[in-house]
């Protein structure tokens, strides 16, 4: 699925989800962490996926409005590795 963001650093960026329901282990400052129900969102080809600043930016669904109805949270951190 084709989304896109617009966040404060890398401007808009585009993406292609590749899996939805995906629990992930990360390595954070205090200790491995569980996310549940996590997506995947990986950058299209020449767009920069993120940068600091972008946390908070929601990931909508290419397309017309009416169609458009899966949305994400985007957050990262330079703190965390996975």
């Amino acid at each position: 699925m084709a989304v896109w963001k617009s966040g404060r650093t890398t401007g808009i960026t585009a993406g292609i989800v590749e899996a939805i329901g995906v629990e992930t282990l990360i390595q954070t400052p205090i200790g491995r962490r569980r996310f549940l129900s996590q997506s995947i969102i990986r950058p299209r080809a020449g767009s920069v996926p993120t940068a600091p600043g972008d946390s908070g930016s929601v990931w909508l669904k290419d397309g017309p409005a009416q169609f458009a109805n899966y949305a994400a949270v985007h957050h990262s951190s330079s703190d965390c590795t996975s």
